[in-house]
């Protein structure tokens, strides 16, 4: 049996699983595979095809089987705690065939960011621990020592070969390779320190740059997440200590780490000239990793930890989640049609970790019940990634639920879930959505056995048949119409949803089209003939650029979701007569701008006298004319 040009190799685990040769079939449309009894036995090598690429679905005995088949192309997929191993095993078939089918699919590794490091290390201390860790890095690459506290009790060093100063830490940015620490009263040591050490007058300001940073004050971290180059121990733990050493030692050199997120500056809504719009990515990143840059944002490659929350927040599609893992969209697709193709009914989506999720799924198989044979596990590094089209398109190919699994200590990543689905339920209708979405906050495999033991919902809708191709928005849009057809009827979103109305106070425009030049995506126009102010819904993603640039506060904006065709044409939000000249009779400019000029500029001491207000009412080259002419008399 193949899929994808992959033969794969089957095995029941010594009989542990019962898997069904003929409905695992289905995940290829072809004939029944072969169900070793144990495939990893004696003999191996007489069981593995001598040439082509395999998917082996066993990940356990991985080592064995690279060791049998050197240098070929090996793709492993664990059906056993997944899928076999489990209360409902006898019924896991169909779910077999969907693990065999998403794991033959190709996958991209991102691409990489490059990061440098000679060892000049920094190290914060509040004990002499920090003294005596700096001697020992002294003697092989650059050291600073910053005495963040208890200067008084620590003892100078007798050979002082490496830096010593006090401080405290007020800001500190970057990665492995290019750390920057900005010091508040920053004091250097005094060579005359007898029993304590002494420091001399401190400067206003200070900075120290480093390549690595060896936190050991004890405190909480500098950063909200890992950071690549920033190591910390407890100073009352020894061993914590030597492995922080041992990772600064290692830490020289280059190294290469994967650039999980990329930006098309092009498509990014964050400013137009000079003016903020849309925040959403910097408001959601928790390692600080974004950046503006101009009217864009860019991504500190060293920074980013792949939270993936930018990408999944993202109104326009300018940034991009590529962790390594390709083609999301398509692995659920293939997922749930080959389950239902094998005959399976009313499957889940169960989101989680590669790693604390499926040690949880595997200690739920070993020790309890298992995942229910219609649950179908689907690992991505970043979770608060998984974003409202992902999860409208596993509705849409016939999951009856999406649920997340999420650490129940990481806030940060169950806020970001917890935004995502407020979206997802309001588009989906409110009640609609009840049972169809959930958050798993558990860290216990019990936990989530008793999560998922609930009564399973009946698709209310045909499983779509479309790729789940394009943008991420464009995806969404499909998911939304399968799901929910092309209704006329106005859906309520929350705020910062990227889909709604702009609303214009008529009166107050002067159809400067100041919020024309500022839209990104096009969603406001200007007239053909006559002066006017245009809208297209459907391109509308809410940046709010158009808001923060109006000069008369005259726009406002409203989330919502419209289906049908109206949203794809462009209105007409107001529509202007073109102000002529009174000299020549040419248009310029409107007519409610130039008589709102008029109006406040007639108190104004240049323009008490009516000719000069008849200025304003010319076109420029007539008023130049008069103008020269008044010079000459």
């Amino acid at each position: 049996m193949q899929i994808n040009g992959k033969t794969v190799l089957l095995c029941s685990c010594e009989g542990s699983m019962a898997i069904d040769a003929d409905i695992v079939a289905k995940a290829a449309d072809g004939a029944a595979p072969t169900i070793h009894h144990r495939l990893c036995g004696p003999g191996i090598e007489t069981r593995i095809p001598a040439d082509g690429p395999l998917l082996i679905a066993c990940t356990q005995e991985a080592p064995m089987f690279r060791l049998a088949a050197p240098g070929r192309d090996l793709t492993f997929v664990n059906i056993r705690e997944r899928a076999g191993w489990s209360e409902a095993g006898g019924a896991a078939s169909p779910k077999i065939a969907a693990l065999l089918a998403e794991a033959a699919l190709p996958w991209t590794d991102p691409p990489a960011a490059t990061l440098a490091s000679d060892g000049a290390t920094v190290i914060l201390t509040a004990d002499q621990t920090g003294l005596e860790v700096a001697e020992r890095l002294a003697g092989s690459r650059p050291v600073t020592c910053l005495v963040v506290a208890g200067e008084d009790d620590l003892l100078p060093p007798s050979i002082r070969a490496f830096g010593l100063y006090a401080g405290h830490v007020a800001t500190v940015t970057g990665h492995l390779g290019q750390f920057h620490l900005a010091i508040e009263d920053l004091r250097a040591s005094a060579p005359s320190a007898r029993t304590g050490l002494l420091f001399d007058i401190p400067v206003a300001a200070g900075a120290l740059t480093a390549e690595i940073l060896l936190d050991l004050t004890g405190r909480p971290s500098l950063f909200p997440a890992e950071r690549a180059g920033y190591l910390r121990a407890d100073p009352n733990y020894p061993a914590a200590v030597e492995r922080a050493l041992g990772e600064a030692k290692d830490l020289i050199g280059t190294f290469e780490r994967p650039r999980y997120v990329r930006v098309e500056a092009e498509r990014c809504a964050h400013a137009r000239h000079g003016i903020t719009g849309c925040t959403r990515c910097l408001d959601s990143c928790p390692t600080s990793a974004i950046r503006p840059a101009g009217d864009a944002v860019e991504i500190e490659a060293g920074a980013c930890d792949g939270f993936g929350a930018c990408a999944a927040r993202c109104p326009t599609g300018a940034i991009t989640w590529d962790r390594p893992i390709s083609g999301i969209a398509d692995r659920i697709r293939v997922l749930l049609d080959t389950y239902h193709r094998a005959g399976g009914a009313n499957p889940r989506i169960l989101i989680h970790t590669p790693k604390a999720g499926a040690t949880l799924i595997e200690g739920l198989a070993r020790f309890g019940n298992g995942l229910p044979a219609t649950v179908l596990p689907l690992a991505i590094d970043g979770i608060a990634a998984f974003g409202p089209d992902l999860i409208m398109t596993a509705l849409a190919f016939g999951a009856t639920q999406v649920a997340i699994l999420a650490p129940p200590e990481d806030d940060t990543a169950l806020a970001a879930v917890e935004t995502t689905l407020a979206l997802v339920r309001a588009i989906l209708g409110g009640d609609s959505a009840d049972g169809r979405l959930a958050i798993i906050a558990e860290d216990d495999p019990y936990g989530l056995g008793d999560a998922l033991a609930g009564p399973v919902a009946a698709l209310s809708t045909p499983p779509a048949d479309y790729l789940p191709v394009g943008r991420p928005r464009e995806r969404l849009l499909h998911a939304i119409r399968h799901l929910r057809g092309t209704t006329s009827e106005p859906i309520a979103l929350p705020d910062g949803a990227p889909f709604g109305d702009v609303v214009l106070d008529a009166d107050a425009c002067t159809l400067c089209m100041a919020c024309v030049g500022g839209c990104p995506t096009g969603a406001l126009g200007s007239g053909d003939d006559t002066p006017a102010l245009t809208f297209q819904e459907s391109a509308c993603v809410q940046c709010g650029l158009c808001r923060a640039t109006c000069p008369e506060k005259a726009i406002r904006l409203t989330p919502r979701l419209v289906l049908d065709g109206e949203a794809a044409a462009r209105r007409v939000l107001k529509r202007d007569e073109p102000y002529r000249c009174i000299r020549c009779s040419a248009p310029f400019g409107t007519r409610s701008a130039i008589e709102r000029m008029i109006e406040r500029l007639a108190d104004h001491p240049m323009f008490t006298d009516p000719g000069r207000r008849d200025l304003l009412r010319m076109c420029d080259p007539c008023r130049v004319t008069v103008q020269q002419a008044e010079r000459k008399n």
